[in-house]
């Protein structure tokens, strides 16, 4: 191993641990923040793990088959940190089930290290599996890392679909964010098994060393300074409240029936009803406007808003209120409006500068700024 590898991982550990006391101790973040400073410190493990290794007689080379399975608690920690930073939900009694692959790779191999810790490490070090226990439980600790990332991008997925039919505000590129993430992870763990499972060099750890460092840390001091950086804004009450609205329905209305054209009829009747509504009192202009603000303006419940929505204008709550409040924008610059596009966009409904560019480029294909200097006449 390299000097200047060596002072990476030892740099990378020790700002590990730094943002895992700045993420748990500091009083002013939440509940995220600190499964955030979880995931650090167990970086700061993978990290210091990596840098033993070499080096059979230092003192703490002796805990490296310990460690070894540290890594097996991120994918809890993350599956929590996401949900979390998402939508403010606290913990429950059943999370606790998120952490049996850590003590099922515990258990696989706990009296092995704790009976010979030196040929443990050893083993972990690159050494001849001492037992098929122990090779068995590195495919436990691979298998539930890649679990984990599944549930996970499942769940942001969820989440997301769930703020289009509930909300019009959110920030569609937070969800992408957190996707990309575990893109990264399924990296780290792939580039991770590549040398354990076959006979790919460890330059491969070493690369996935490297990226955990940037990509991790990079999001937990942002995390840091913006305790709410990925978190939606009411989605967890308005699921919620959506939840128990759909419980209270009769199981017959709940049931799956085959639509017959006076159902369509009867939604297209409703989607008329609440389009007028929208375009009368102008509601897109309400910048935090949610599908139960909606439902109560045009007397309806949310399930029947949500479905005449789709039925008529095959968009989701979140794709059907922006229409409207890309379409003022547009009718605006049209009519030569020479004030900052910013101000446009926040009295059209927008709440933040960043979900206005995106919107406008996904409906209309370019940013809005282009778009305002493709009206403009060549001189």
């Amino acid at each position: 191993m390299t000097g200047s590898l060596e002072q990476l991982l030892v740099i990378g550990a020790v700002q590990g641990v730094l943002l895992f006391l700045l993420l748990v101790f500091d009083h002013r973040l939440g509940l995220a923040s600190r499964f955030l400073g979880g995931l650090c410190l167990i970086a700061a493990v993978a990290l210091f793990s990596a840098f033993l290794k070499p080096y059979p007689a230092h003192w703490g080379f002796n805990s490296l088959g310990g460690l070894f399975y540290v890594p097996a608690l991120g994918g809890a920690f993350a599956y929590l940190y996401c949900r979390s930073a998402l939508s403010g939900a606290r913990l429950s009694a059943s999370d606790a089930l998120l952490f049996i692959p850590f003590l099922v790779c515990l258990l696989m191999s706990a009296d092995l290290v704790l009976r010979d810790p030196h040929g443990t490490a050893a083993w972990v070090a690159g050494g001849h599996y001492a037992t098929w226990r122990l090779q068995a439980s590195e495919y436990v600790l691979f298998l539930q890392a890649f679990g984990f990332c599944v549930a996970t991008s499942v769940m942001i997925w969820r989440y997301r679909r769930s703020a289009g039919q509930l909300l019009s505000f959110y920030s569609p590129a937070k969800f992408d964010l957190l996707l990309a993430l575990q893109l990264f992870t399924i990296a780290i763990w792939i580039l991770n098994a590549l040398p354990s499972l076959s006979s790919a060099p460890v330059v491969f750890v070493h690369a996935a060393n490297c990226v955990t460092v940037l990509v991790l840390y990079f999001i937990a001091i942002a995390q840091w300074r913006q305790p709410h950086l990925f978190l939606v804004e009411h989605l967890d009450s308005e699921a919620a409240e959506y939840s128990a609205e759909a419980s209270s329905e009769s199981s017959e209305e709940r049931a799956p029936q085959k639509q017959s054209d006076d159902d369509f009829q009867a939604l297209e009747s409703l989607f008329s009803h609440i389009r007028l509504q929208v375009e009368e009192n102008e509601l897109f202009r309400k910048s935090q406007l949610t599908l139960s603000d909606l439902s109560e303006e045009v007397g309806l419940t949310r399930h029947q808003v949500s479905e005449a929505i789709n039925a008529g204008a095959g968009q989701n709550f979140y794709e059907f209120i922006n229409s409207y409040r890309i379409d003022a924008v547009r009718r605006a610059l049209d009519a030569g409006y020479e004030g900052r596009l910013l101000v446009l966009a926040f009295e059209s409904g927008f709440s933040s500068k960043s979900t206005f560019n995106a919107a406008f480029k996904k409906s209309v294909g370019v940013p809005p700024g282009d778009y305002r200097r493709s009206l403009t006449p060549a001189q």
